[in-house]
């Protein structure tokens, strides 16, 4: 694709061989009726791209694990000539937010009429009544595009113990204890 926002662009951006905890599919429908197996939770990174606006919950669970959605761009080419149109004419949005418990949006949009680079800033996510949803995809998410892609990222709790080890080393700590 002239582009380069197609399943295959990304999928060879992210080769198997080298990195084996990343997979590249077309949608996350594809990951949860996935009967051969390759889709497990030992994956960390799942990356969606289709033409299919994302909705519902942004997370799923796979082998009792949480996967969020923690990048969600949504990529349209600007309209004109096609003989006159380069890879810089496109518009993008772009949402991220930390996740592990922090649920709201940041927003970025990209087009070529900024003049300058456009800051991250914290998007304000309407509360329609009678949203069943309890951790929805941005609401002013274009509702078609020339490409979605989504980054889910598996929700690992951090355990505190080797945080507190590391702080100890970091400080020079001793961190075992020697008997003599």
């Amino acid at each position: 694709s002239f582009f380069r926002f197609d399943l295959e662009y990304m999928s060879n951006l992210f080769p198997q061989s080298e990195y084996p905890n990343v997979c590249v599919c077309s949608s996350i429908e594809e990951v949860r009726h996935d009967n051969t197996g390759m889709n497990a939770a030992d994956q960390d990174v799942f990356i969606t791209v289709g033409k299919t606006r994302p909705d519902g919950n942004a997370h799923f669970y796979l082998g009792g694990m949480k996967y969020e959605a923690r990048v969600v761009t949504a990529i349209d080419v600007e309209e004109g000539d096609s003989h006159c149109l380069t890879p810089n004419h496109y518009f993008g949005t772009r949402y991220a937010r930390h996740g592990g418990g922090y649920s709201e949006w940041w927003k970025q949009s990209r087009s070529r009429g900024h003049k300058s680079k456009q800051m991250m800033k914290q998007h304000v996510q309407g509360h329609a009544r009678g949203n069943v949803l309890d951790d929805p995809y941005p609401e002013d998410m274009p509702d078609s595009c020339f490409y979605y892609v989504c980054v889910f990222v598996k929700d690992l709790q951090p355990v505190a113990e080797e945080y507190r080890l590391d702080m100890f080393r970091s400080i020079g700590a001793q961190c075992n204890v020697f008997c003599g």
